[in-house]
């Protein structure tokens, strides 16, 4: 092992987790992949991401034959089984060669955990097996486990052109078991850990980081790290391993400073663009327009009823794109780097078992993720909201999500913590044991928060909400006229000043002020006058005229609400300022509704389904 290694490892042991704790290891971190002889370091190909890593099989006592010993990457789930990627699905794992490998005889279809294989519209399957894992910690490797696995034969991930690519890595199932009346059927792994008296609780707490800022995750078993929360921290009830949470409201701000948006505040559009969302909502417990969300961080995106990330798609500077199914930035547009660099961020209010609204705040630091081949010949930074009309009527709060926010849970307790996560400059790290009877844990100061992102963050001036160098722009990067509250040239505009003047005493005024700035001399301002009586005259003249026309066209007896009516619709009037106030900002090539609905109908969350939604929530809940 070479010198930076061990002494990694050796200042891990020296301030890693508290006792009854296990801190496990990530992709990202020295030494991480001892199997291949180098580091795993980042995943994609829509990250960067980082996962943790767990070693299965066994040495094989004959040195003579080949041993199938591996580290594999996983990210962490809820539920029992874990789903390994084998060497048929891009992974290196082969259950052939493994000493250890038992099978069980049991086949499984679409396992993936909380629904994930169906919000990325994954085909998995694969034998099933009784298997030795081993988590690589801080420290050193847990005690052998005796895990249920899922052998994954084929592990395809299927864009919306029909294109397949291979599932990055596996996941970890660290929730109880469920088959408490089949023996055959190990117990959960954190309950193995527990009752060797690793741990003290089954329990973990998750914080995923942000590989691109280099700000390690966080996965304490038995526990978690207090600075990984901060603020108040929701408490969500479980359910057969299901979670009754649900999103109340998403808004767009800006921590400190000027905003880069023309448009702060709310942007939820509730679940009416979907078909199950109000009564799945409606039959667990949930306030009318919130919708159900499962956290995960198997699935790689924030998945959102069918307007929300279309509203807020609006307001920055993005396109849609159909061959992927995602909003990919605008990286040449002024307000790419705007945004992306200020302190502002995608707000997600959630409300707890309490209904107490805890608002977690995602920077668009960390919503600035690449695409790599395969899914696109040259990296492309890309925006992670992605729309699902899903069946099940509940949704999904991935990878992209968590890189800000902390995850914990609870089994003991039956309950899920969700709370604010620090930025990449978090207080120093302090592990909490989670004892069999806490049902909440403790969390740094809320006001942290600023402090923590305070070296990423460039805050904006007043002069440069929604502006590039070129004056005001909208975030997509087109330039609206100047407007004042009224629709008109806002005040400042030279052309509208000298438009105002009138017979009312403000030009006498207005040129009272030149006379005493000095700055023009009497010929000047005899010239002036001169011109202002020449535009009086003018007006009057149009005065006069208007008065015959409207003579003679109550001769022929037109109405006059015709005219009324064509200068409110904005075509034939634009002096009068309608056209700006009808000015909505730009979208570049947004998604139309029915094209992304019939998009999502492809990832296999089919409105058969329903059933499986109710049974789901509605007999477990």
């Amino acid at each position: 092992m070479e010198l930076r290694t061990r002494v990694v490892l050796q200042l891990a042991m020296a301030t890693g987790a508290a006792a009854s704790t296990l801190q496990m290891r990530w992709t990202t971190d020295a030494g991480a992949c001892s199997s291949n002889g180098g580091q795993c370091n980042s995943l994609g190909p829509d990250g960067p991401w980082q996962a943790v890593m767990v070693t299965a099989g066994l040495e094989n006592a004959d040195s003579n034959s080949a041993a199938e010993v591996v580290d594999m990457p996983m990210w962490p789930a809820v539920g029992s089984i874990s789903g390994v990627l084998t060497t048929s699905s891009g992974g290196e794992y082969n259950p052939f060669m493994s000493v250890s490998a038992n099978k069980t005889g049991v086949r499984h279809d679409a396992f993936g955990p909380w629904l994930a294989n169906l919000f990325i519209n994954m085909t998995d399957e694969g034998p099933g097996y009784q298997e030795i894992l081993r988590f690589k910690t801080s420290t050193d490797n847990s005690d052998e486990l005796n895990a249920t696995i899922v052998a994954a034969e084929t592990w395809d991930i299927r864009m919306p052109t029909g294109a397949k690519y291979e599932a990055p890595a596996g996941f970890l199932g660290l929730g109880p078991s469920t088959a408490e009346d089949n023996k055959s059927i190990p117990p959960g792994l954190l309950d193995q850990l527990k009752a060797a008296g690793t741990i003290t609780s089954n329990s973990f707490g998750l914080h995923m980081g942000s590989v691109a800022l280099g700000q390690k995750g966080s996965l304490i078993l038995g526990g978690y790290e207090q600075n990984r929360a901060l603020g108040d921290v929701g408490v969500f009830e479980l359910v057969n391993e299901v979670t009754r949470a649900f999103i109340v409201d998403l808004t767009l701000s800006v921590e400190t400073g000027s905003s880069p948006f023309n448009q702060t505040g709310s942007m939820w559009k509730g679940v009416e663009g979907s078909e199950y969302g109000p009564d799945v909502t409606k039959n667990i417990g949930g306030v009318s327009g919130s919708a159900a969300i499962l956290p995960s961080a198997v699935t790689p995106y924030i998945y959102l009823p069918p307007g929300n990330c279309e509203a807020v798609a609006e307001q920055l500077p993005v396109t849609f794109r159909q061959d992927l199914g995602l909003y990919t930035w605008n990286t040449e547009d002024p307000a790419y780097a705007r945004i992306v660099n200020s302190p502002a961020y995608m707000g997600f209010v959630l409300a707890d078992r309490t209904a107490q609204n805890i608002t977690i705040k995602i920077p668009f630091k960390l919503l600035n993720l690449t695409l790599e081949s395969p899914l696109v010949a040259e990296p492309t930074p890309y925006f992670p909201c992605k729309s699902v009309d899903s069946a099940y009527g509940v949704w999904q709060l991935g990878r992209a999500f968590l890189q800000g926010a902390f995850l914990g849970f609870n089994f003991e307790k039956s309950v899920m913590y969700m709370a604010q996560a620090p930025g990449p400059d978090m207080d120093q790290g302090v592990t909490r044991t989670l004892e069999v009877d806490d049902e909440v844990i403790l969390s740094n100061a809320a006001d942290t928060f600023e402090k923590t992102w305070r070296s990423q963050w460039t805050v904006l001036g007043g002069d440069e909400t929604g502006s590039g160098e070129g004056g005001a722009e909208t975030p997509n990067g087109s330039a609206p006229p100047a407007v004042g509250n009224d629709g008109q040239n806002a005040p400042g505009n030279k052309i509208g000043e000298a438009e105002s003047a009138n017979g009312d005493g403000e030009t006498e005024e207005n040129l009272g002020q030149v006379q005493e700035q000095g700055s023009l001399s009497v010929g000047a301002i005899a010239g002036v006058v001169v011109g202002v009586v020449a535009v009086l005259g003018l007006v009057a003249s149009g005065l006069l005229f208007w008065r015959r026309r409207r003579r003679q066209a109550a001769k022929e007896d037109v109405p006059e609400k015709e005219w009324e009516a064509e200068s409110a619709s904005g075509v034939h009037f634009p002096g009068l300022g309608i056209k700006y106030e009808m000015y909505a900002p730009r979208v570049t090539h947004e998604a139309p509704g029915v094209e992304l609905r019939h998009e999502m109908d492809g990832t296999g969350i089919g409105r058969r389904s329903m059933r499986i939604s109710q049974d789901m929530y509605a007999n477990r809940i």
